[in-house]
């Protein structure tokens, strides 16, 4: 079947896969299907081929409603089998469709690698990315990765988003060992920094996509999400900064700004409960790439500041407070996940004071 294609693998290499296969297809219309997508309507678009209508459709597929039976998935297969629309599953956790794929052309691609082959790959990533990266700093990315000293592999996702880390707040493109530590994050193995671009320009399935590996990784929703509304109040509270004070897109004002955020430095929580304590470090609260971007753009791309209306910033902090409240209170794993997904619905979508209500009075929030 080849307009059927089924890639599993590591999130950034599937991705890649997608983007080779859609250049033979882009006239096609995407249609993104996740766990969201009401089954009557995949079945709709799925049975829609004819002379009559447009065929030129793309399915993208990363998961399928929760709510479809055994019944419901061999009907989509033998709809699938007859329609001479393009499909393209990605990483789809499905056993009855799973066994359907050998009928599939199959794109596969390796999760984790071991650390040699972690370098290796890390010097052939980083011309791709139009990035200068010695051996010793490549050595420095690989221990920065690994959870713990012990591990003998990393996962390629973790390469991936560090490079693009790097090649989004880092000004140069010969990179240093001080470089590739100045944006070094305390989320595990998916970078933050990405999911923050795809909050900006709402596109909210994929950042759905990115979190879910996120909170995976992390050791569940709770766990992550305790992590994130730190990171999303660190971010979004100098974005309301710069508009409330109408900071203008100046380099006197990105030296201005990095220059009052100086003696403000980072800190690192050491412990739990009773037995935390906190770290100074050595960087500043807000890098100076981090403030020109925020400001002025970055490799010639929009600033964040003009993506949001000082309305939105405001009503998303205090989202980001009322979900802060809600997962200090003693919420389970399922509970922490609602809340996660219920407020990247509500960054990238039209919000007003309602929204933070209606978080408010739900129980399941």
């Amino acid at each position: 079947m080849n307009n059927v294609h089924w890639i599993e693998g590591s999130y950034f290499e599937s991705e890649e896969y997608f983007i080779n296969i859609y250049e033979f297809y882009k006239d096609y219309k995407i249609i993104n299907i996740n766990e969201d997508t009401d089954s009557e309507f995949l079945y709709k678009e799925l049975s829609s081929n004819s002379i009559f209508s447009d065929n030129k459709k793309l399915f993208k597929i990363r998961s399928l409603s929760k709510d479809l039976k055994d019944k419901d998935l061999k009907k989509i297969l033998s709809i699938i089998e007859k329609t001479n629309f393009i499909i393209i599953f990605i990483n789809v956790s499905n056993k009855i469709l799973s066994k359907s794929k050998n009928k599939y052309k199959i794109y596969q691609s390796l999760n984790n690698i071991n650390i040699n082959d972690a370098k290796k790959y890390i010097s052939l990533k980083s011309e791709q990315f139009n990035l200068k990266i010695n051996d010793e700093t490549i050595g420095v990315i690989v221990e920065n990765i690994k959870k713990s000293p012990f591990e003998k592999e990393v996962s390629i996702d973790s390469i991936c988003n560090y490079l693009f880390k790097i090649k989004s707040y880092i000004d140069n493109t010969k990179v240093t060992i001080d470089d590739v530590n100045s944006v070094k994050t305390s989320i595990l193995d998916v970078d933050i920094w990405k999911v923050f671009d795809l909050l900006d320009s709402s596109d909210k399935e994929s950042a759905k996509d990115m979190i879910f590996i996120m909170a995976e990784n992390s050791g569940g929703y709770k766990k992550f999400l305790n992590q994130f509304v730190i990171l999303l109040f660190w971010r979004y509270n100098l974005l309301f900064l710069v508009k409330e004070t109408k900071i203008n897109d100046s380099q006197k004002s990105v030296d201005s700004l990095f220059d009052y955020f100086k003696g403000y430095n980072k800190l690192t929580k050491e412990g739990t409960a009773l037995y935390a304590s906190y770290r100074k470090e050595e960087s500043p609260l807000y890098s100076y790439n981090f403030i020109k971007r925020v400001i002025s753009g970055f490799y010639g791309s929009k600033p964040i500041i003009e993506m949001y209306s000082r309305k939105k910033l405001y009503l998303i902090i205090k989202l980001i407070e009322e979900v802060t409240e809600q997962v200090r209170q003693d919420t389970n794993n399922i509970e922490c996940g609602i809340s996660l997904f219920t407020l990247i619905d509500f960054m990238c979508q039209k919000t007003d004071y309602k929204t933070i209500v209606q978080i408010r009075n739900n129980k399941n929030v």
